[in-house]
């Protein structure tokens, strides 16, 4: 194998051969290897010698049967009956195929070694991993906006409801949240092409079948807060306890413009 190696390096200097693929550092005297391939990479090819017969120049490459493709010619070391060859000269490598400019003869020995890849040492840049980029199960945190995905990450932010909409760009999440719907609290009455209009509805009775309490710890800490009920009148079942705490004011009330 040919190493090519730069011409008056500098202490420190790293020179990555383009053919195989090792990276090497100059120490000031001689070229070190950073990323040398490793001895359990490093196998014998499968004998092919008994497909020699002197006229067939292609041959399948395996390591215990399991075929292999070499990177490059030079990442393997062969020897035909005795004599080294030399890559790219005596043979070349495509796929699993090793394809000799001589054909074998019959007879001949055959013995191959496949070298190991090299590791690549070199340090990832700053700011080139994404989140897509990581494997499944890798903590995260991603939004989603009225249930549709926006962002990738294991734990979700789920922001719901139609009026609320977020859009990413870039490292910025622009986020616009919408009032309780329409122009108004209630459930927004849609214009014919079905977007929201500035109008919205609330249901003239709700019946109360739960018993509830509006103190300080489910209506407001101060005293002095107001509960207030979109819903004009409110039916209590028999049975069910509306508890209305000290220094606080239930409000029922709604004012209807127009005729009845």
């Amino acid at each position: 194998m040919t190493l090519n190696f730069p011409d008056s390096p500098s202490t420190g200097d790293k020179h990555t051969d383009s053919t195989s693929g090792f990276q090497y550092e100059w120490n000031g005297t001689v070229w070190i290897s950073t990323d040398p391939a490793r001895a359990a990479n490093i196998t014998e090819l499968d004998d092919i010698s008994g497909s020699f017969n002197g006229s067939t120049t292609a041959f399948s490459l395996a390591v215990n049967s399991a075929g292999v493709e070499p990177v490059t010619a030079q990442q393997l070391l062969i020897s035909v009956g005795g004599v080294m060859q030399n890559p790219t000269q005596d043979y070349t490598v495509s796929g699993t195929t090793i394809t000799f400019s001589t054909a074998p003869s019959a007879g001949l020995t055959f013995f191959g070694v496949l070298l190991g890849q090299s590791l690549s040492l070199n340090t990832i840049a700053d700011g080139t991993v994404t989140i897509s980029s990581l494997a499944s199960g890798t903590a995260g945190v991603g939004i989603q906006s009225a249930g549709a995905a926006i962002g990738v990450g294991i734990t979700q932010l789920n922001f719901i409801g139609a009026g609320n909409t977020f859009a990413v760009s870039g490292n910025k999440v622009d986020v616009s949240i919408a009032g309780g719907g329409g122009g108004g609290i209630g459930t927004v009455v849609k214009f014919e092409d079905a977007s929201d209009s500035p109008f919205s509805f609330i249901n003239p009775e709700y019946i109360l079948e739960k018993n509830i309490t509006f103190d300080t710890t489910n209506a407001g800490a101060g005293y002095s807060s107001i509960v207030v009920s979109t819903i004009p009148t409110i039916t209590v079942k028999s049975g069910v306890g509306m508890t209305v705490g000290v220094g606080k004011t239930l409000v029922i009330d709604v004012l209807q413009i127009g005729d009845l």
